[in-house]
C-alpha cells in the first residue's frame, strides 16, 4: 500500500497514514502538517466561545505527529504547473512507481 500526503494532511488523516506506515505501507509526498491535538469548543449564552485542547492523538505504536508531522518515505513536490498544463500529477506518478516496486 502507498499513501500520498502533503502539507495539508492533518489531524486524523495523519494518524491513519502513520498507522499504515507503521504497518509497512509507503508514504509519498511532502511532510504533513503536524496536528495531533484534539480540540473542542464551549459556547456561552452571551455568544462568545472558547476553543481548547482536550487530548492528543497517537499512532498504535505511541507516536505523536503533533508539531512534527509525518516524513514521507519518498519526498516528492507537487508540480502545480505540470498538473494544470499537462495533467501530470508528480506525487501520484511517484506513488505508482513506488507501488510497482512492492508488487
Amino acid at each position: 500500500m502507498v499513501v500520498v500526503i502533503d502539507q495539508m494532511t492533518a489531524s486524523a488523516s495523519e494518524i491513519i497514514a502513520l498507522t499504515l506506515q507503521e504497518h509497512h505501507a509507503k508514504i509519498v509526498g511532502k511532510q504533513s502538517f503536524g496536528k495531533g491535538t484534539i480540540q473542542t469548543v464551549q459556547e456561552f449564552s452571551d455568544g462568545s466561545s472558547l476553543k481548547y485542547t482536550i487530548g492528543e492523538r497517537f499512532s498504535p505504536e505511541g507516536v505523536s505527529v503533533n508539531g512534527t508531522g509525518i516524513t514521507p518515505d519518498n519526498e516528492v513536490d507537487f508540480d502545480a504547473k505540470a498538473y494544470l498544463e499537462d495533467h501530470i500529477d508528480t506525487q501520484l506518478d511517484e506513488a505508482k512507481k513506488t507501488l510497482a516496486t512492492l508488487i
